[in-house]
């Protein structure tokens, strides 16, 4: 399988070009940067429009997103009216959504089935979606596990 950055677009309405764009070149540049770039990339902050880019590539609400990046709406809201940046911590949840979301993509080999999965409740997780659990890393080490079984068929 391709090491190519892939994102969740919607199909039920045309897809923000732009924010679309400004996702898959985010994880471009994530997959193709050394460990320290990674760090200066979530350090710099991401800027705080990628919310609403998210948002509409996984057809979901902001607020939605803004709970997995554990801000109030209000904040996010001015963050992208002032085009500021989202600070460590959300970013670096930011890093971790399109992180999670090519490993979708890699182990169901469709963008569509990886965002119905990350979007859809889960057994696995008490019945709460894989995308909710990406708001801390012990989450989103579970979402890592399953997407392994589900890949290798259970083998670690």
């Amino acid at each position: 399988m391709t090491k190519a950055a892939v994102l969740p677009t919607s199909r039920h309405a045309v897809p923000n070009v732009a924010g679309v764009s400004r996702l898959r070149g985010l994880a471009d540049q994530l997959g193709r940067a050394t460990p320290g770039a990674r760090i200066e990339l979530i350090r710099a902050g991401m800027p705080a429009e990628l919310v609403g880019d998210i948002a509409e590539a996984f057809d979901i609400s902001k607020q939605q997103v803004y709970g997995v990046l554990h801000i109030p709406a209000s904040t996010g809201a001015r963050l992208t009216k002032e085009n500021k940046t989202l600070g460590v911590a959300e970013s670096e949840r930011v890093a971790r959504i399109v992180e999670i979301t090519r490993a979708a993509v890699e182990a169901f080999g469709d963008e569509r089935k990886a965002k119905r999965w990350l979007t859809s409740p889960s057994r696995s997780f008490n019945g709460a979606t894989p995308f909710s659990m990406l708001d801390t890393e012990i989450g989103a080490q579970e979402v890592r596990r399953v997407l392994v079984v589900i890949q290798y068929g259970g083998v670690f």
